[in-house]
């Protein structure tokens, strides 16, 4: 279930729950075993948001802004993919 992204402002702390992608290595694997293990997992994270594109969220896990505005640890995330977002008081 995607969550509408709330109304946020550049660098407001965020916490958000969104659906990642699960892979495997290059091994051989059992095709039924495979079917019961390969599902999306549930990644929370906790950050600053950025800004909301047509199709993705981007955030990032700390910032500076006394000099420009820079940010380290950038994520984006397809909106489909987001389960909940909130704005969080630090």
């Amino acid at each position: 279930m995607t969550q509408r992204i709330p109304r946020l402002k550049r660098f407001d702390p965020v916490y958000i729950e969104w659906l990642d992608a699960f892979d495997v290595d290059g091994a051989w694997n059992n095709i039924e075993s495979l079917i019961k293990t390969l599902q999306p997992y549930t990644v929370t994270n906790l950050g600053y948001y950025i800004e909301t594109l047509e199709d993705i969220m981007i955030f990032a896990t700390g910032y500076e802004k006394l000099h420009s505005e820079r940010v380290v640890g950038a994520h984006s995330i397809p909106i489909g993919c987001i389960m909940k977002i909130k704005k969080i008081k630090l």
